[in-house]
């Protein structure tokens, strides 16, 4: 449980960093724009916090703050280095501005803390409620946050300190355990009210920051403790509702018989004065504030639940490991829609209608997924038909309502993409580990794209939503956190790369070129037309389509609720709409024929080119070059950097895949050298390719025109002067280079780059008369 890792001062080397101590120096002014949580972090929070460390395992702690800072990491660099060693706490100022950045950056990212009763001073409340033990999130928080502020070192320094804090608790939490089963005997259990929901948001942050951080010994213990986190949420009870006692409840108390101090909420309007008047000097009732209270405290639990769900889920996306927190556990409602989170006083969510309003914009997990899953067997409209509406123009496409009617919170949305990977992740591991075949792989989109489609259907309802960041309705980033899971579901529709993925982390980046360059081959496979694989009404024969499995997620084999028809009067262009009007072309071409690892390559590309014209990180920024985009870029969540790596990865492979096949009818296609239109390209390319191979060349040259105003690098030649493949491998590369907050995108950028390098040599080998 108590891993010794200690963060190494090499983490961050090379990125660029700011002087705390000169740049963001907090005068009086500056503290005022601070938000109300990032201002309860004060001298008791650091006090409470160094008290811990000094009365736990021996730690010592410096008084001088970042004075004493690099003497954490030059330890670190001492393998004899040990638990006596000295943790140097920031100073009271530089806690706060990081908290303050961790809730103006992250999250609204990923939004499970309360803000309006977040509260950090252990000293402080109503009634001496005090802080609930809030104090000890600091720390996480902080680390988090000082990465925003682009303080690298001192987030390394947060992190191994918010770790140890952790690995305290966890280690009193197990002591306990075991005096408590010699006193009742073997039978004994945890109860849920052991588990604090700090330690468990504590632990969440901790696992986040691991596995972005770039360090590989780091992320290797935070996928490890990602087990442990969600052994705390089963242990906290937060696979299950939480019971909330209703305001009649409370009513035979006084205000001083109301005690929160179990619900782990914030002294912020726990209870109320004799008077009737809260801390916020607004008059109101003592059953609208408890109601309010216990209302917040089951939410908070249900979101930290989400949280860990997310961060499995994450697992399955980027590491291609197995969830440690299966759909089938959550037995949960979905999160409320954020006006009723964001409510910042009792009154203000009563306006907005309370208990039951904030229940109504909370689907069930399960029904949600299971509806979503089952959209391909869902009856639409009249006729088994439907119509969406795209710039005026009727077509087919996305159905314009979501199954059941469900219309989830826009967190709400986050879950159910991140449930929809675990689940396509579990159908895919249901074959022994070995790829699928062209069929198998068509079944699975039959069965699970509808479900894709759906989803899309439910995020277009909501009239905030938006993919442009920032939002343009000024409701934050999390409508757009979504779009990235969605381009890389589609792509898990159709190519594998979870092997790439695992070498990848495994910092072997030949293996994982190879990998990409020759896995999943499957040339001697029928493929089917996909118009008959992939209709969004109708029903495929084999295992896929009744594959929800009940040890992994929500049966479909029972009918949804009737579906009532929304209408929509317009509906943005639904996301690849066009790929099933693709029809194979009559074999006609010179050459090698089309295999269906280059037919389902090309699917996917598709899918990775689209995602990438319109991301933020490669081509659809506001401004006129890349490293002007800092305020883009510090928006981002850690998925888009996630789909910018995997989408290049995928066009650029579907590009040497090609290359391949015709390198001896038309040689090697550059950005200068791709002609579309000679007899030769018209020979051995499809319509679908040229037109693909067209968006690409377009995308490249926006891209080019933007890196010519930057700095003159020794490397641009190489950039654009290089293979198709490997420009679109590089051109990313650089992309990610410049979204320095999380450090795992360096990482994925000297991927990139490596990737570029042997497919470099890949072409060379294919037109050595041309080299």
């Amino acid at each position: 449980m108590n891993h010794q890792h200690q963060f190494s001062s090499h983490l961050f080397a090379n990125t660029p960093t700011k002087d705390s101590s000169s740049s963001h120096f907090l005068d009086e002014g500056s503290r005022s724009s601070l938000s109300p949580a990032a201002e309860s972090v004060t001298d008791s929070t650091r006090t409470a916090l160094a008290t811990t460390f000094v009365q736990n395992s021996g730690y010592g702690v410096g008084a001088h703050g970042h004075q004493r800072r690099a003497s954490l990491s030059a330890q670190a660099m001492n393998p004899n280095f040990s638990k006596q060693a000295s943790i140097n706490l920031p100073l009271t100022k530089d806690l706060q501005r990081y908290v303050d950045a961790y809730i103006k950056y992250f999250h609204p990212h990923l939004p499970f803390l309360h803000l309006p009763t977040l509260r950090f001073d252990p000293s402080s409340g109503y009634n001496g409620q005090g802080s609930h033990g809030r104090e000890y999130l600091v720390l996480s928080m902080a680390a988090v946050g000082a990465l925003y502020e682009y303080e690298q070192q001192a987030a390394g320094e947060l992190f191994e300190a918010a770790k140890k804090l952790v690995d305290i608790f966890i280690e009193e939490r197990r002591k306990a355990a075991i005096s408590a089963r010699s006193m009742n005997g073997s039978d004994y259990v945890h109860c849920e009210g052991e588990t604090q929901i700090w330690l468990v948001q504590a632990m969440l942050l901790n696992c986040i920051f691991g596995l972005q951080c770039g360090d590989h010994l780091a992320c290797d213990i935070a996928r490890n403790q990602i087990s442990t986190l969600v052994q705390l949420a089963r242990s906290a009870g937060l696979t299950r509702p939480t019971s909330m006692p209703t305001g009649d409840s409370y009513s035979h108390h006084t205000d001083q018989d109301i005690h929160m101090s179990d619900m782990e909420l914030s002294p912020f309007g726990g209870s109320l004065g004799s008077d009737g008047w809260s801390g916020l000097g607004i008059k109101v009732d003592a059953d609208e504030q408890v109601a309010w209270l216990n209302w917040v405290n089951a939410e908070e639990r249900k979101r930290t639940l989400y949280g860990v769900h997310y961060i499995s889920s994450l697992l399955v996306a980027a590491h291609n490991q197995d969830p440690r927190l299966g759909n089938n556990e959550i037995q949960l409602d979905l999160p409320c829609n954020e006006n009723f989170w964001m409510a910042e006083t009792a009154p203000s969510w009563s306006e907005k209608g309370g208990m039951m309003a904030a229940a109504q914009s909370s689907p069930s997990f399960s029904l949600a997924l299971s509806g979503l899953l089952s959209a391909g067997q869902q009856q639409y409209g009249l006729n088994s038909s439907f119509h969406h509406y795209s710039g005026g123009q009727q077509g087919s496409g996305i159905p314009p309502y979501p199954p059941s009617g469900i219309i989830p919170s826009t967190f709400g949305c986050l879950i159910l993409i991140c449930a929809l990977h675990v689940y396509i992740w579990e159908k895919r591991q249901n074959h022994n580990g070995r790829h699928l075949s062209a069929d198998e792989v068509q079944a699975m989109q039959a069965h699970i794209e509808p479900g894709l489609k759906a989803w899309q259907s439910a995020w277009y309802l909501t009239p905030h939503h938006s993919i442009e960041r920032p939002n343009p309705f000024g409701m934050g980033p999390l409508s757009a956190d979504s779009i990235p899971l969605l381009d890389l579901a589609y792509i898990r529709l159709y190519v594998d790369l979870g092997r790439a993925k695992e070498f990848f982390w495994a910092r072997d980046f030949e293996g994982m070129a190879e990998e990409l360059a020759r896995g999943w081959a499957q040339s001697n496979l029928h493929i089917t037309p996909p118009s008959s694989a992939s209709s969004v009404s109708g029903r495929s024969e084999s295992s896929f389509s009744n594959a929800i499995s009940p040890a992994s997620s929500p049966g479909s084999g029972s009918p949804s609720p009737n579906l009532r028809p929304i209408k929509l009067e317009l509906t943005p262009t639904p996301r690849y709409a066009s790929l099933h009007a693709m029809q194979p072309s009559p074999n006609h071409l010179i050459g090698n024929s089309i295999s269906p690892r280059e037919h389902n390559l090309r699917q996917a590309a598709f899918c990775a080119a689209d995602s990438l014209a319109m991301s933020d990180t490669l081509s659809a920024t506001k401004t006129t070059t890349f490293s002007s985009c800092q305020s883009v870029f510090r928006e981002l969540p850690i998925q888009s950097a996630l789909c910018t790596f995997e989408c290049a990865q995928v066009l650029a492979e579907w590009i040497a895949t090609v290359q391949d096949r015709i390198a001896p009818f038309m040689g090697i296609m550059t950005l200068d050298q791709c002609n579309l239109d000679t007899l030769e390209a018209l020979m051995t390319l499809e319509a679908e390719d040229r037109k693909l191979l067209g968006k690409v060349r377009d995308m490249l040259k926006t891209a080019e025109t933007k890196m010519v105003l930057e700095q003159p690098r020794t490397d641009y030649p190489i950039v654009f002067s290089s293979g198709l493949g490997a420009t679109v491998l590089r051109v990313a590369a650089y992309m990610l280079e410049q979204a320095i907050v999380w450090p795992a995108t360096r990482l994925m950028s000297e991927a990139l780059r490596a990737q570029a390098e042997h497919m470099d040599l890949r072409t060379r080998r294919a037109v050595p008369h041309l080299v």
